[in-house]
């Protein structure tokens, strides 16, 4: 496919020029030849967006990507070298990334295969990949049927459970334990210097406090380890990629 992209542009741009200049990395000569050589704005766009892949502007990326869609999610090439690239970026361009993979039917190779297993909680296994791939994915699948609201509502019954719900056993053990130690503090000062003393009442502010914290951190900690997961499958997906497909933008 990418061949044949390259073919359809060759009127104007000289490909083998272009490799030279993306291998070399002449960044002002390779600006300069791509923004010069055509006047075909999906073209123009295509090649821009190689050319910000390759130097990491992201947010210009993904604007030329957008701009060219007729060309760039037809280019193999292009499609796996954003897969290495954005796969190993844990924030919001990954996150794009895997949606823009997600919701282009036009996209029909192993990127796809990889989105669509990530998508199908029901699934048993991944489809491909090495054994880390698959290691990491059965380690997903298990988190990616928790429900952060559970995990709240858990911790809020018994302080900590909800840890031990994403399988944080040890900081469930430690959470239940420290808030223990709150409440029978608070027993004996209510026991001792009755519920209007100041260090009574102070008391009872912070068994509050621990007690609101301990629910807002099993919720935020089930969305995080379920995001952390996802994106250490998508990581070892990207070295995978990389050893089987390689990582080139021109032919």
């Amino acid at each position: 496919m990418s061949f044949l992209i390259a073919f359809g542009l060759n009127a104007q741009i000289n490909q083998y020029f272009l490799r030279h200049l993306s291998e070399s990395k002449f960044k002002k000569e390779h600006f300069y030849y791509i923004n010069n050589s055509t006047k075909n704005i999906d073209s123009l766009n295509y090649l821009n967006a190689k050319f910000h892949l390759q130097y990491k502007n992201d947010s210009l990326f993904f604007t030329h990507l957008l701009n060219s869609k007729s060309i760039s999610f037809n280019d193999s090439l292009l499609l796996n070298a954003s897969s290495i690239y954005f796969f190993k970026k844990s924030n919001i361009f990954c996150d794009k990334w895997l949606n823009i993979i997600d919701t282009t039917t036009q996209i029909k190779n192993h990127i796809k295969l990889l989105s669509n297993d990530i998508k199908n909680i029901n699934i048993k296994k991944i489809k491909y990949g090495n054994e880390i791939m698959k290691q990491d994915f059965e380690e997903y699948k298990k988190l990616s049927i928790k429900k952060p609201w559970k995990s709240a509502l858990y911790s809020a019954i018994i302080p900590g459970l909800g840890k031990a719900y994403i399988n944080r056993y040890r900081s469930f053990a430690v959470t239940l334990f420290s808030h223990t130690i709150y409440v029978l503090q608070l027993y004996e000062s209510l026991k001792k210097l009755g519920v209007n003393h100041p260090i009574t009442i102070l008391n009872m502010a912070l068994c509050g406090v621990f007690y609101s914290a301990n629910i807002y951190g099993s919720y935020n900690e089930t969305k995080k380890i379920k995001k952390e997961k996802l994106h250490q499958l998508l990581y070892d997906a990207s070295d995978y990629f990389y050893i089987i497909y390689g990582n080139k933008l021109y032919q």
